[in-house]
């Protein structure tokens, strides 16, 4: 019997969960893996086809493809409780990619996808996730070729099966490469200095689910003050300018980013 392995598909292996990846980028690089289409992949574990499947019962979904398969449960754990604030408190689902058919979506960096494994992380899935902080530059809504969105609930097959394991580098409506970067717009330092700084915010606050239970688009606003306090007990090296900058991108968050959030072009 031959070795099951990466080389040879089956069910029988799975791919390992990467750091930070979302659970939509792991179904999909398993569907690439097999050759699948989602609506097969989830009739053939008798899995309920869910709107969103970051945000939905993961570990019941865990434990029906993992079945058999010796996979890292500690990664598997982590992925099953990003989103848990989320599917504990709906009125937080503003904060996610998504279209006007409530399809989900991520934006992307060209560089990340880049990489040996391309795959979609945890911050890729928000809204206010606007530079990436591993590279500095813009994050892209779409694709720079057809400006198509990069769906969650998409297998683009058509992409040859020798490229499976990087098939998430690639646009799932034209196949075109979501790495070959057309020249754009650049941010000025001190704009990718107030994403990053937005981003550390949230995250402190999307983090503590004590906070989460109360953080919805009207009270943003309203919040700021005591959400800035609880981020300066967090980060007491923060600049006072930093904090000014930080009340003044809040400020513009609440009113315009969140509820009519622009893609970059």
């Amino acid at each position: 019997m031959a070795k099951i392995s990466s080389d040879s598909p089956t069910l029988l292996w799975l791919p390992s969960p990467l750091e930070e990846e979302v659970a939509s980028s792991w179904f999909a690089r398993i569907r690439h893996e097999h050759r699948l289409p989602q609506h097969a992949l989830f009739e053939a574990f008798a899995i309920l086809k869910p709107v969103d499947l970051d945000v939905s019962n993961l570990p019941l979904f865990f434990k029906k493809i993992t079945h058999g398969i010796d996979v890292d449960k500690n990664s598997l754990s982590k992925m099953a409780t990003q989103f848990i604030s989320n599917r504990n408190n709906r009125k937080l689902n503003f904060i996610f990619n998504r279209d006007n058919k409530f399809q989900p979506f991520i934006s992307f960096c060209p560089d990340c996808l880049a990489e040996s494994v391309p795959y979609w992380r945890y911050s890729w899935r928000l809204k206010f996730y606007r530079v990436c902080h591993v590279h500095g530059r813009p994050m892209r809504f779409r694709c720079q070729h057809c400006n198509g969105r990069q769906t969650c609930n998409s297998t683009n097959l058509k992409i040859p099966a020798t490229l499976r394991k990087v098939a998430l580098r690639f646009c799932c409506h034209c196949s075109e490469s979501l790495s070959d970067e057309k020249p754009i717009r650049a941010h000025k330092p001190e704009v990718i200095e107030r994403h990053l700084l937005i981003w550390n915010f949230l995250w402190v606050i999307l983090t503590r689910s004590s906070l989460s239970d109360y953080f919805t688009r009207k009270n943003i606003h309203s919040s700021i003050p005591h959400l800035l306090d609880i981020f300066l007990e967090d980060n007491g090296d923060t600049h006072i300018a930093e904090y000014r900058l930080l009340r003044f991108s809040l400020n513009n968050l609440a009113a315009q980013t969140i509820s009519s959030p622009n893609d970059y072009s």
